[in-house]
């Protein structure tokens, strides 16, 4: 709707960002999308891009501290580990190298509650031999518990109407 401020989701807003001025996301080697529950040392905002250009990843995330909330137990940091090659990557906080964000972006408004653009990501990736990682030298905290029930976001996805699993049957 042409009265909301950026779009539906951090990820519509995004591309919206992007397409209106290609300039500011083309500046960047990485485009890093966060959530706004997740703790990160600033530091380690610069490993995980060093480690995405060391080893030539194009799709990565930082593990899930041990102890944090999450959906996907492949995704809580593995001890002594450095990273791990993967064919998923979650919406959550998805990094991007330049040629994955252009690759990635047109279906950046696929779905509004971002279910299923996580799979479609880490298909469309791997399918052309580029590599996806978890990095689990550096490690984020998910601060909220999920809540699909009373979860401001979920609650926001019911006022528009939006079952996440439709989307991502959709996507």
């Amino acid at each position: 709707s042409s009265d909301l401020v950026g779009g539906l989701s951090k990820f519509s807003a995004l591309k919206n960002i992007a397409d209106e001025n290609p300039e500011i996301c083309s500046r960047y080697d990485y485009i890093w999308c966060i959530d706004d529950d997740l703790h990160i040392a600033h530091a380690d905002v610069d490993r995980l891009f060093d480690v995405m250009r060391a080893y030539g990843l194009s799709l990565a995330q930082p593990a899930l501290s041990p102890g944090s909330h999450h959906s996907w137990p492949l995704l809580v940091a593995q001890p002594g580990v450095g990273f791990r090659l993967t064919n998923f990557v979650e919406i959550m906080m998805p990094a991007f190298s330049q040629i994955a964000f252009q690759l990635c972006k047109p279906s950046f408004d696929a779905s509004v509650s971002g279910f299923g653009l996580d799979e479609l990501w880490s298909n469309l990736i791997s399918r052309r031999g580029m590599r996806l990682a978890v990095i689990d030298a550096v490690a984020v905290e998910h601060t909220k518990p999920i809540d699909p029930v009373g979860g401001a976001f979920y609650r926001y996805l019911r006022d528009l109407g939006i079952d996440p699993e439709q989307e991502r049957r959709a996507v």
